[in-house]
């Protein structure tokens, strides 16, 4: 008989919960691999550096700047300002500098140093006797005793070192320097018997003229005078002065020795060279140097710094010499000879520092010094340059009649006196003042009414 397993029901159960739990670790167990064909869009960021090349312009540099103030004319006479100033600011990039060609306005500088300003920076042509007073008592101008080197002051004559001096404080720095001689034409003087050989005292001046008149002609054959002249004050009158009175024709203000009886001798010698003169030196103005030039007088009595450049365009320098002006009556022993300098001026409310700067550069340059004789036609200040080796000779001449000669003391109203003597003068000349006296009695009146009007 086969045996047959029973179940019981509790069996059964066991089994059935045995058999679940196996179903259950089944489903919880590692499933089967499988490969899936699947298209995958992936997004990278890749990072590249990327070299920009972009044009930076840089903030402009703002450069020291100095403005230079000088007459058209000055510029004209030293034509190498130009080339100094682009080999100035090539030497210093930094600085900046400007040329005005103007004529120098005191009153427009005065307007300005009252309002602590000024368009200008260094004023460079002037003589100093005339304006250097007043720009001072305008408030105009900076003192630069500090700011000049010690070699400079013992390498320049003292006679413009004080002309450049006012109440004290030096406000100028002279560069330049003319005066006045006698100026004449050898050709001419060779013609009337002279061997180029000019006039030494009052009394040979009025022979020589004489011999002129009767044995020259002009080349268009017209009359020829023997002595010409210029009426501005601070030109022939004052040079006749010095050499009648010496010192004593400036009174103790500096001015002009109006009380001074021997100032009436100053007006009638300078009577006596009217009929030896042509027209034109009566007239203002240049007309007596064009006079002079056009060969209408073998000699002129008056500044060379004029002559020179007049005579340069006419009859050329070549017939040209100087000569001490004659010794006039009672002046054996007083200078002959007026001397004036001009010098560069530096404004109280301008850019001294640039100013300066430039001008400490020019100054001691021998170039510049030499540019100021064989340009200008002027005599250097500078005691090292006075009679160098290239000073043409006709300037060095001119060094020789200087030395002796005196300045004008600088005072506040010199262009007063200018005016109204100069005016007294030519009025006398011409016949309207019938003595000396008068003449200065008038002028002495007008100088004093135009002081006080000026308070």
């Amino acid at each position: 008989m086969s045996a047959k397993k029973y179940f019981s029901r509790r069996s059964f159960l066991r089994w059935g919960a045995v058999a679940g739990a196996g179903a259950a670790l089944a489903a919880c167990a590692t499933p089967t691999p499988q490969v899936v064909k699947e298209t995958v869009v992936v997004k990278e960021t890749v990072s590249v550096e990327k070299v920009v090349e972009k044009v930076v312009t840089p903030a402009p540099v703002k450069k020291k700047k100095a403005t230079v103030s000088a007459g058209a004319w000055f510029f004209a006479k030293l034509p190498s300002l130009y080339r100094w100033k682009e080999e100035y600011q090539a030497t210093f990039p930094d600085r900046e500098l400007e040329y005005l060609r103007e004529a120098i306005d005191d009153t427009k500088l005065k307007m300005e140093a009252n309002q602590k300003t000024s368009h200008t920076d260094l004023l460079m042509g002037d003589a100093a006797f005339i304006s250097l007073a007043p720009r001072v008592e305008g408030g105009i101008l900076a003192p630069i005793d500090d700011l000049v080197p010690q070699a400079w002051k013992d390498n320049t004559p003292k006679a413009f070192v004080s002309e450049s001096t006012y109440k004290g404080k030096l406000y100028v720095w002279p560069y330049a320097q003319i005066g006045s001689c006698i100026n004449y034409r050898k050709s001419m003087l060779i013609q009337a018997g002279y061997k180029d050989s000019p006039p030494a005292t009052y009394d040979d001046l009025l022979v020589v003229c004489k011999n002129i008149e009767d044995k020259v002609k002009a080349p268009d054959g017209s009359k020829v005078f023997g002595l010409d002249f210029d009426l501005a004050w601070w030109r022939t009158p004052t040079t006749v002065g010095i050499n009648i009175m010496g010192r004593d024709f400036f009174g103790s203000d500096g001015y002009l020795g109006w009380d001074n009886p021997k100032l009436e001798e100053v007006f009638q010698v300078l009577k006596t060279l009217v009929p030896l003169a042509p027209p034109e030196s009566l007239m203002p103005g240049m007309a007596s140097v064009e006079a002079f030039g056009a060969g209408k007088a073998a000699m002129f009595l008056g500044q060379s710094e004029q002559v020179f450049y007049q005579v340069n365009s006419t009859f050329g320098l070549g017939d040209l010499a100087l000569a001490n002006p004659p010794i006039f009556p009672g002046g054996q022993n007083n200078p002959r000879t007026i001397v004036a300098s001009g010098g560069a001026w530096f404004p109280k409310y301008g850019n001294l520092e640039g100013a300066w700067h430039f001008f400490n550069w020019l100054w001691p340059k021998e170039e510049f010094q030499q540019a100021i004789a064989t340009e200008g036609r002027w005599i250097p200040c500078h005691l090292g340059f006075m009679e160098a080796a290239w000073m043409p000779a006709i300037v060095k001449d001119l060094v020789g009649i200087l030395k002796n000669g005196t300045f004008i003391p600088p005072t506040l109203y010199y262009l007063a006196v200018a005016t109204h003597a100069g005016a007294a003068l030519r009025e006398y000349l011409e016949g309207t003042h019938k003595t000396p006296k008068e003449a200065i009695a008038m002028a002495k009146k007008n100088f004093d009414d135009a002081v006080a009007k000026a308070g």
